[in-house]
């Protein structure tokens, strides 16, 4: 089975955002670990954040675990991560997932297999993968 903390590193590996940033043109807005405020403006990473301080290009190593649960409960867990066999495959789909959304990227590797497009993880979707 895919293990999620290589998911997570490989995702977070090339990314130039952990620090916190509010670019110009951007219309994410604030963003830290390629995490939009304007995307996710309820979760509780931005209070966080404001109570330890944290400024404009700064990182904020204490906030790495909330960012990982992040990931892993809107991204890693919707994609079935945990349940795919091939490490490669299931980063590649969880990468996929963030950058493009769940539902989108679940429906690739559907058509990929030639399988109606729902945009659900489910149980045919992830034998076909894992065969």
């Amino acid at each position: 089975m895919a293990d999620y903390s290589n998911g997570f590193d490989e995702l977070l590996k090339n990314d130039e955002g952990k620090t916190l940033t509010n670019t110009t043109g951007d219309m994410g807005g604030l963003t830290f670990c390629g995490i939009s405020q304007v995307n996710f403006p309820h979760i509780s990473l931005w209070e966080y954040l404001t109570q330890m301080q944290t400024q404009v290009g700064e990182t904020c190593p204490e906030a790495m675990p909330m960012v990982k649960q992040f990931y892993k409960t809107n991204f890693w867990d919707k994609i079935g991560g945990d349940y795919i066999n091939d490490q490669a495959y299931a980063n590649k789909l969880f990468s996929d997932a963030v950058n493009f959304g769940v539902k989108p990227s679940i429906q690739l590797a559907e058509e990929a297999f030639n399988l109606k497009p729902t945009g659900v993880m489910g149980t045919t979707l992830m034998n076909l993968i894992n065969a």
